[in-house]
């Protein structure tokens, strides 16, 4: 006989006779399933910064001190930060969809989920794209 095992009695995992045996050859999610925190908590960063950038762009509001100390108040949006934020929108749409997109492909396995972190934020984040585009 020759240096190979028989078939019928080895079970590791070489053999097409190791599925009926319900051994799990699985290593784990894959590259891309590790991913899709990554692209979630991207795109929620992209919606805080476009948030905070946003605060920074409104109109100034005239205070209790500004009234006596006489200093002019602008009433116009910052444009220039405006676009800014809609750049930091259209990426964190972009992200989040992407990463549905990836999820999507990999909901095979009995414990895949779906992150509805990405379908939020996607949500979101369009709602305030069109909110800005009536401004």
């Amino acid at each position: 006989m020759s240096g190979m095992p028989d078939r019928r009695r080895v079970n590791d995992g070489r053999y097409a006779d190791d599925r009926r045996g319900g051994r799990n050859r699985r290593r784990g999610p894959d590259f891309l399933r590790r991913l899709l925190p990554i692209f979630a908590a991207l795109s929620w960063g992209c919606m805080l910064l476009a948030f905070f950038v946003m605060s920074m762009a409104k109109p100034e509001t005239l205070t209790f001190v500004g009234v006596f100390s006489k200093k002019p108040v602008s009433s116009l949006w910052d444009l220039e930060l405006l676009n800014y934020v809609f750049w930091l929108l259209f990426g964190a749409i972009i992200v989040a969809v992407s990463g549905y997109m990836f999820n999507l492909m990999r909901t095979k396995r009995k414990g895949d989920n779906l992150y509805i972190s990405l379908i939020l934020v996607s949500l979101f984040a369009s709602a305030f794209l069109v909110w800005l585009l009536k401004l």
